[in-house]
């Protein structure tokens, strides 16, 4: 059976539109906790990230710096601590194995709001991690429920999923849980929960198709947030918070008249070094003054600092510098959700600036402001929906309309004085008041005196200052995280299927590469190991392995390395209820891939799995990890993987876990295949005994 979803491919990443509106990415681990998605809370717009590096990586957590962690081979002895890209999913270990926690799954990990991370395993026993060992402390027991998640809320509690629908509170120092309420409302059992920077709790059910949900943590009600996620089995869900990063109101501004009269500004020649490009710039007049402003009372952090926005273009140079011909797409991540903006050329050098005389540390970061606007898309992204916030500043107070991102803004080194923060950036939308009745009052204008690295006239106490005249409010501009996203075209390699990319050439021999990023006098002749289907007697190659699994969701690994689909083994379980067990060789580094699946639907049966080997790996039971190939409707096939950590023998179990079409035999087909090749499988057990319970 497969699986239809609407998407666009951006740098690997398949994008799942379902609309925007104003909310925060949750990061989950799908399927079992073999690939990194991120949704966006108002709506559940979903996009694939990609592949997460090691099995079962069920557990997620967001550090307060933005970092995200993960335990790799959760439910395994093997289990480590590690990092993930957010952008890509790669997943790089840190330290463990975790001796304190033996072989217990651990699913859930969560940081406090001071960075001290905390973990609960499937079976009770709540944990404390070192960051720089991997290390676990066992702090106690909060009772065998078969939990699944937790997550803090803002005022610091830390709240858990059991098995199902059970919400709780864990005491910290104790591990002990304390029931709140059940959560009712929802279309399956929730499988990870996590709050939002404003104390909104929400949950993600676990079959396919997964449904988002905000839960009344009093009440336990759960209401669903947009419509069906076409993916299934998450875990580990948790919220990117917004920095401590001030949004920002800006205000047309240009140097006032007075008398006497001001100094001119000075344009100003600086070098400026971003993200995109490094440049002599000059500095022209001032465009935007920029107060720090609460939206939709989410705070400011720092009331003293202001930016001051000035009009740049690139300097003349002999030489003349190379004119920036604009970016590949860009996917911002914001309060607003998620857009893929095309960035095009520089506009504005935005300056940390004291305002009116009040002293401040200036703790913010320079920031080079490009014209921006939606990437064009295949399907088309939604339209960015006008969205009604109220914006509190030293101004004024008003309902105010956020409409389209108009500018990208990178953090810049000015000067070589370096970038405070380099992963913060600010997209900036147009705004304007929102109609009400009454009417709001219109704002009229006032004068700010500012006062920053450019000085500009002198005040009345002879300090480096400028007064500005301050006019109509035209943008917000909102902390963003940015993801530069690699396309064939952005004149570097930097995707596997890329051998070239325009004036990024070495790798060509003629020098010559072409608009489809491949050397034209290196077009190799299609073989056996180039990861597409384009040979006769290819049945895959690689990661071109859709064929060789006729169901949902596809299974890497299963490819030979000849370039042939396995053929497995076909046999049965008589009762259906009986068991299965299969042994084969492994060597150690060796990637092992278990799948089981039905062959006809009069024999068809409810399958279960287990793997474990004499090594130490072994492969929790995965019963529903994709749909059957011959089910009734609610049936699931299990699928395992591991990487095995020496030489022995593993022993795959198979049995009918007690729905089948015909009770008197089930008929089934086992595949297993270790590093791209079927090793010679063992039957030890036919037909035996099914003991219940796992």
């Amino acid at each position: 059976m497969s699986l239809v979803r609407r998407s666009i491919l951006v740098a690997g990443a398949v994008v799942l539109w379902a609309g925007m509106a104003v909310a925060d990415p949750i990061y989950y681990a799908t399927l079992d906790g073999q690939e990194l998605i991120r949704v966006d809370a108002a709506n559940g717009t979903t996009v694939v990230v990609g592949p997460l590096t090691y099995p079962y990586q069920l557990a997620l957590a967001v550090a307060p710096d933005g970092t995200l962690w993960t335990i790799t081979e959760t439910c395994t002895a093997a289990k480590n601590l590690a990092t993930v890209d957010p952008a890509t999913g790669t997943t790089t270990k840190v330290g463990g194995p975790m001796a304190a926690l033996g072989s217990e799954c651990a699913p859930a990990l969560e940081f406090d709001a001071a960075g001290n991370l905390f973990g609960l395993g499937h079976h009770g026993t709540f944990f404390s991690v070192d960051k720089v060992t991997g290390q676990a402390n066992v702090i106690g027991d909060a009772g065998d429920l078969y939990w699944m998640d937790v997550a803090f809320d803002t005022a610091g509690t830390l709240w858990a999923v059991d098995e199902c629908t059970g919400l709780y509170t864990i005491n910290l120092a104790t591990g002990a849980s304390s029931f709140v309420t059940n959560i009712s409302g929802a279309s399956d059992c929730v499988m990870s929960i996590a709050f939002d920077a404003v104390g909104q709790l929400y949950g993600i059910t676990y079959d396919f198709p997964a449904f988002l949900y905000t839960i009344d943590t009093a009440s336990g009600v759960a209401t669903q947030v947009g419509g069906a996620i076409p993916l299934g089995w998450p875990h580990g869900g948790d919220i990117v918070w917004p920095t401590a990063v001030d949004h920002y109101k800006g205000y047309k501004a240009k140097t006032a008249k007075t008398e006497p009269k001001q100094p001119k500004f000075e344009t100003t020649d600086v070098t400026l070094v971003d993200q995109f490009e490094s440049k002599l710039t000059t500095v022209k007049n001032p465009f935007f003054m920029c107060n720090p402003a609460d939206t939709n009372d989410w705070g400011i952090d720092d009331p003293t600092a202001h930016l001051q926005c000035y009009q740049i273009k690139d300097a003349k140079t002999e030489p003349k510098q190379a004119k920036f011909e604009g970016s590949g797409p860009v996917t911002v991540t914001n309060r607003f959700g998620f857009r893929v903006l095309e960035v095009k050329k520089p506009k504005l050098l935005c300056v940390p600036s004291e305002k009116d005389g009040v002293a401040s540390a200036l703790s913010i970061n320079h920031y080079k402001c490009y014209q921006a606007k939606d990437w064009k898309t295949d399907p088309k992204q939604p339209k960015f929906e006008t969205t009604d916030v109220t914006l509190v500043d030293q101004f004024e107070t008003k309902q105010t309309d956020v409409k389209k991102a108009f500018m990208l803004c990178n953090p810049v080194d000015k000067e070589g004085g370096g970038i405070l923060d380099p992963e913060v950036h600010q997209v900036c939308y147009k705004i304007k008041d929102t109609k009400t009745d009454p009417k709001q009052v219109k704002f009229e204008g006032t004068t700010a005196q500012t006062a920053n690295q450019f000085g500009g006239g002198i005040n009345d106490e002879g300090d480096g200052a400028e007064l500005l005249e301050v006019k109509k409010p035209k943008v917000l501009c909102v902390p963003s995280k940015k993801f530069l996203d690699p396309i064939c075209g952005d004149d570097v390699v930097n995707q596997a299927s890329e051998a070239c990319d325009g004036t990024d050439n070495s790798g060509c021999a003629s020098e010559a590469c072409l608009p489809d990023c491949t050397c034209a006098a290196e077009a190799a002749a299609p073989i056996c190991g180039d990861d597409a289907v384009n040979t006769d007697g290819e049945e895959c190659d690689g990661t071109d392995y859709s064929a060789c699994v006729p169901y949902a969701p596809a299974v890497p690994g299963t490819c030979l390395g000849d370039c042939t689909c396995p053929v497995g083994v076909a046999e049965d379980l008589q009762p259906c209820t009986a068991r299965d067990e299969w042994n084969f060789a492994v060597s150690n580094g060796q990637s092992v891939v278990v799948v089981a699946d039905t062959v006809d639907s009069t024999t068809a049966a409810d399958l279960d799995m287990s793997i474990s080997c004499t090594t130490g790996d072994s492969a929790w039971i995965n019963q529903d990890y994709f749909l059957c190939t011959y089910p009734p409707p609610a049936w699931g096939c299990p699928r395992g993987r591991l990487t095995a950590t020496g030489d022995g023998t593993c022993t795959v179990t198979v049995l009918g876990y007690g729905d089948c079409a015909n009770v008197e035999r089930a008929e089934y087909q086992l595949i297993v295949v270790t590093d791209g090749v079927e090793p010679t499988l063992t039957q030890t057990e036919d037909d035996a005994v099914l003991a219940r319970g796992r």
